[in-house]
C-alpha cells in the first residue's frame, strides 16, 4: 500500500504531499527492521511491486496490443517487467541496511538509491521513467533542479521523508524540526535567485493532434488519409512561426511515399511554413523513427537517438529473435540516430526530442547547451492511459526546471501544451526562447557529486558513535 500511495503525484502533479507519505511508510519500515526482524531486500521488493504496479500498470497495453499476445502471456510479461523494476528499491534497502553501520539513515538510503537511478539513465535497456524526483516538480525543493537535476530533487525528497520519520520516532525533535525548516528555507531562497538563462525572443507555435488509436493509425485507409487530416486541421491564422504535428503523424516511410511528400512540400511552400512532423525515414539502408523539419527551401530529418527496447529495437537479438519468432511476436529493428538533435527555426536553435528521449537527462542537457527551447513530439496512444501522459509531462516539467528553458509537448493522443518556467508570464501558443546554461547543463552532476562526497566525509568524521 505504501508503494501505491507513493505514486499519487503520477496521477495528479499537485498530489506530491501524498507521495511523501508513501515514502515515509517505506522509511519507517526500514527504521524498524531490527525490531520487526524484517528483510530489507524483501521489504523493498514488496514496496517496489506496489510502486511500479501503480506507476506502470499501463505497460500491459503495448505488450498486449503491439505484440498481439494472449492476455495470460501479456499479464505474465507485465508482472516480470514490474519484478525487474522493483529490484531498484529492493537493492537500495539492502545496501542501506549495510551502510547504516557508517552513515545516518538519510545518507545510507540516499546514496544507493540516487546512484542506482543515475545508472538507470545511462542505458536504453533500463527504464528511467519513474525516478523519484519526477513526483516532486511542484515541491519547494524542485528549485534544486538547475543545480543537480532530478537526482538532487529526488535526494531532497528522501531527506525530507527521512527527517519526518525521525521526527515521529526520535526524542530530539527540536534538532529535526530545525533541519526540516533549513531544507525548506534553502529551497525558497534558491527559488528566489535570478535565473541562469535570459529571454531572447519568442515563437508563435501551433499544433495538431491526431487522436488515433495505435491500431487505427496503421490501417491502410487511415495512412492514406493522414496527410489530408493534418493539413485540414492546421490553423494558419494567425500565421504560426512553427507548426508541429506529433510523432508518427505521417505513418509511412518518407522515401517510399514520394507523391505525398511532394504534396506536403508544395503546401509548405504555398503558406511559407516551418513544419515539424513525425515520419519514418531511411538512410543508407537503415530505418529511423524521425522528425521532419519541412521548410519552404529545405528538408531536414532528425533521427531519434534513444530507442525503446522491444518496442523500437530488439536487444540481445541473437538470443531473443528465435524465441520471438516462435511466439509469433512482431519484431521491430529501428536504428538509433548518432548526431545531436538540433533544428533551426527562423535562425533560432531548438532542441528536437522524440518521446522516450526526454527520460534521459544527460541527453537533454547535452542538447540544451546551445539551444533556446525544447520541442518534444510523441505518440502516447501506445499506453492508452492518461496516467502515462501525466508521467511523461512530469518528466518534461523536470527537464524544463533543470535547463530553465521552455518546452513544448505535442502528443498525438492529447494533453499537448507549452511548459513555461514558473517565473515567466505565459501567453497561449507562445514559446519563449531563453539563452544561457544552468550549472547542471554546464557541468552535469559534478558539483552535486563533490558536495555529496564532502557531506559523507564530514558525517564519517563527526558522527557520534552511539547514534
Amino acid at each position: 500500500i505504501s508503494g501505491i500511495i507513493s505514486t499519487a503525484a503520477d496521477w495528479h502533479v499537485t498530489a506530491w504531499p501524498i507521495s511523501l507519505l508513501g515514502f515515509c511508510g517505506l522509511i519507517y519500515a526500514l527504521y524498524q527492521t531490527d525490531e520487526l526482524n524484517l528483510s530489507p531486500y524483501m521489504m523493498g521488493l514488496v514496496w517496489g511491486l506496489g510502486y511500479y504496479f501503480s506507476a506502470c500498470h499501463w505497460i500491459i497495453t503495448p505488450i498486449k496490443t503491439v505484440a498481439h499476445l494472449p492476455i495470460h502471456l501479456a499479464l505474465s510479461l507485465s508482472a516480470l517487467f514490474m519484478c525487474i523494476c522493483a529490484q531498484l528499491p529492493a537493492l537500495t534497502l539492502y545496501l542501506a541496511q549495510k551502510l547504516r553501520t557508517w552513515l545516518p539513515l538519510s545518507g545510507a538510503l540516499i546514496l544507493p538509491w540516487i546512484l542506482l537511478e543515475w545508472l538507470c539513465t545511462h542505458s536504453s535497456l533500463t527504464f528511467p521513467w519513474t525516478l523519484i524526483g519526477y513526483l516532486y516538480v511542484q515541491a519547494p525543493w524542485a528549485s534544486l533542479a538547475p543545480y543537480g537535476g532530478v537526482f538532487a530533487v529526488g535526494a531532497a525528497s528522501l531527506i525530507f521523508c527521512t527527517w519526518l520519520v525521525q521526527l515521529y520516532c526520535s526524542k530530539r525533535k527540536q534538532l529535526i524540526i530545525l533541519k526540516l525548516l533549513m531544507l525548506i528555507t534553502i529551497s525558497y531562497v534558491l527559488n528566489g535567485l535570478p535565473l541562469w538563462t535570459q529571454p531572447q525572443s519568442d515563437l508563435k507555435v501551433h499544433w495538431v493532434e491526431g487522436h488515433r488509436s495505435l491500431q487505427e493509425k496503421w490501417q491502410p485507409e487511415k495512412r492514406r488519409e493522414a496527410l489530408n487530416f493534418f493539413i485540414s486541421h492546421s490553423t494558419l491564422t494567425p500565421h504560426p512561426q512553427l507548426l508541429i504535428w506529433p510523432e508518427g503523424a505521417l505513418p509511412w516511410i518518407a522515401e517510399r511515399a514520394p507523391d505525398q511528400m511532394k504534396h506536403l512540400q508544395r503546401w509548405v511552400q504555398k503558406h511559407h511554413l516551418n513544419l515539424l512532423t513525425g515520419v519514418f525515414h531511411t538512410e543508407s539502408g537503415a530505418l529511423y523513427n524521425s522528425a521532419l523539419l519541412q521548410q519552404p527551401t529545405q528538408t531536414h530529418f532528425i533521427n531519434k537517438h534513444v530507442l525503446v527496447p522491444f518496442g523500437e529495437y530488439l536487444p540481445f537479438s541473437t538470443w531473443l529473435t528465435p524465441l520471438l519468432k516462435y511466439l509469433s511476436i512482431p519484431l521491430s529493428q529501428l536504428q538509433a540516430g548518432k548526431t545531436l538533435s538540433e533544428i533551426q527555426v527562423n535562425q533560432y536553435p531548438l532542441a528536437m526530442l522524440i518521446c522516450y528521449e526526454i527520460a534521459y537527462p544527460n541527453w537533454v542537457w547535452k542538447n540544451n547547451r546551445h539551444t533556446l527551447a525544447s520541442v518534444v513530439i510523441t505518440d502516447d496512444s501506445w499506453f492508452n492511459s492518461k496516467v502515462a501522459i501525466q508521467e511523461h509531462l512530469n518528466i518534461l516539467h523536470m527537464r524544463t526546471l533543470e535547463t530553465q528553458k521552455h518546452s513544448v509537448f505535442i502528443n498525438d493522443s492529447g494533453m499537448s501544451q507549452i511548459i513555461p518556467l514558473p517565473s515567466d508570464r505565459h501567453q497561449p501558443h507562445t514559446l519563449i526562447l531563453r539563452s544561457g546554461q544552468t550549472p547542471v547543463v554546464r557541468w552535469g552532476l559534478l558539483p552535486m557529486a563533490l558536495l555529496s562526497l564532502i557531506a559523507v566525509l564530514i558525517t564519517l568524521r563527526y558522527r557520534p558513535q552511539n547514534e
